[in-house]
């Protein structure tokens, strides 16, 4: 019975984190007019496993955990700020979706529903990279957010205004 009971509490505590998590990165939030500047080769740099495997071979067992945890932290400040342009990109698609030009609309409606997707995929690399930091051996960052950004940050160049990438 008592099994049962912290099963039901270990279920419950990872559904209330998990509910946690998406009302974080999926609530509206202030959208800035300009996209915050990403440098995506640093980004991948820090989620290379060649990197990784790098450090875990020429550091000591705990200066490797400590980097990774560092490298985790510098990857989660990374996939906010790709969320916080998902959102700004999403307004800007938003604005030009009931434009006359129909190119312009569909445009701005391929925008959203990217820029919704890539909120999503930030969502779940932010709950495998929190996963990560509690256990640094299973987890890896992985780079494969970079992809999705960058094709929605390219479409979102085509559409008429400034938005700076």
């Amino acid at each position: 019975m008592i099994p049962l009971i912290l099963l039901a509490f270990a279920v419950g505590a990872f559904l209330l984190f998990l509910a946690f998590q998406a009302w974080q990165y999926l609530r509206p939030r202030q959208a800035a007019r300009q996209l915050t500047p990403i440098d995506l080769v640093a980004f991948e740099n820090l989620t290379d496993p060649e990197e990784e495997r790098f450090l875990e071979v020429n550091l000591s067992r705990a200066e490797f955990r400590l980097a990774q945890r560092l490298r985790i932290r510098a990857v989660k400040a990374y996939v906010s700020a790709f969320s916080d342009n998902a959102s700004v990109l999403i307004a800007a698609g938003q604005s030009v979706r009931d434009d006359s030009d129909e190119q312009v609309a569909a445009r701005g409606h391929e925008l959203v529903q990217r820029a919704m997707r890539l909120k999503i995929w930030c969502l779940l690399a932010t709950i495998r990279l929190n996963a990560a930091l509690a256990f640094p051996g299973l987890f890896s960052p992985s780079s494969a957010i970079a992809g999705p950004y960058r094709d929605v940050t390219r479409l979102a160049t085509k559409l008429p205004g400034q938005i700076a990438a």
